[in-house]
C-alpha cells in the first residue's frame, strides 16, 4: 500500500491552520485531558495576528520553524505538528500552565489523531524548567526512546518571532539562548528529509 500526501492532508487539519476559535477538544473522557485545535492569536483582525502563550494546551502546525539552541544554529523545519503552552516541572512532572500532565496529553492526542487520520505531535513547545532546580543537574527526557518528539529540556524555551503573516503561514522563531538546549532535533530534521510519495 503506497501512502500518497493528500491521504495526510484531511479537512480537519485545515482547522490545526488557522486560528484557534476557542472549541475545547476532549481527548480522554476519563481523565479529562484535552486541547485546544488551531494556532492561539492575540487579534485576529490584525494584519499578521502575533501567536499569544496559551496556558491550555494548543495543538496546530507550524509552516516554518526557525530553531536555535546551544547545540543547533539557524535550523529551519518545515510543516511541524506543535502542542503548545505555557509550562513548568514539578518534580517528576512536566505539567502545562492549566495542570495537565505534558506527557500524557501528547499520549492522548496520539491516540486521537489516529482515530482522525491527523498528525502526531512532533514538537512540544512548553518550558520545562524545574521549579526548584534538581542539585545534580539531571536532565529528563519525557518521551520514551522510540519516539519522535522534540522538547525542550530543564529549562525555558524562549521565543522570538510568533505570528502568522499576511499569507496565512505560521512562522515560529526560538529566541537565541546559550543555555537553552532542546532534545530530538536532529531526528526531526532527518525526519522531516524524507518524502512520502
Amino acid at each position: 500500500m503506497t501512502i500518497e500526501k493528500k491521504d495526510l492532508q484531511p479537512e480537519s487539519l485545515e482547522r490545526l491552520k488557522k486560528p484557534a476559535t476557542g472549541e475545547k477538544q476532549i481527548l480522554d473522557s476519563t481523565t479529562g485531558l484535552y486541547i485546544r485545535p488551531g494556532v492561539p492569536v492575540e487579534n485576529i483582525s490584525v494584519p499578521e495576528p502575533q501567536i499569544k502563550i496559551p496556558d491550555e494546551p494548543h495543538v496546530f502546525v507550524v509552516d516554518e520553524m526557525h530553531v536555535t539552541d546551544k547545540n543547533h544554529r539557524g535550523l529551519i523545519l518545515s510543516d511541524v505538528p506543535v502542542m503548545f503552552a505555557h509550562g513548568h516541572r514539578i518534580g517528576k512532572v512536566w505539567q502545562f500552565a492549566n495542570g495537565q500532565s505534558v506527557t500524557e496529553t501528547v499520549k492522548a492526542w496520539g491516540v486521537y489523531a489516529k482515530i482522525n487520520n491527523l498528525p502526531q505531535i512532533e514538537f512540544v513547545i512548553a518550558c520545562n524548567e524545574e521549579n526548584q532546580p534538581n542539585p545534580m543537574g539531571i536532565k529528563i527526557k519525557d518521551f520514551e526512546t522510540g519516539k519522535l518528539i522534540a522538547q525542550a529540556v530543564g529549562n525555558t524555551l524562549n521565543l522570538g518571532i510568533a505570528k502568522i503573516d499576511r499569507g496565512g503561514r505560521v512562522i515560529f522563531e526560538t529566541a537565541e539562548g546559550k543555555n537553552e538546549e532542546i532534545w530530538g532535533l536532529d531526528e526531526l530534521e532527518v525526519s522531516k528529509q524524507i518524502e512520502i510519495e
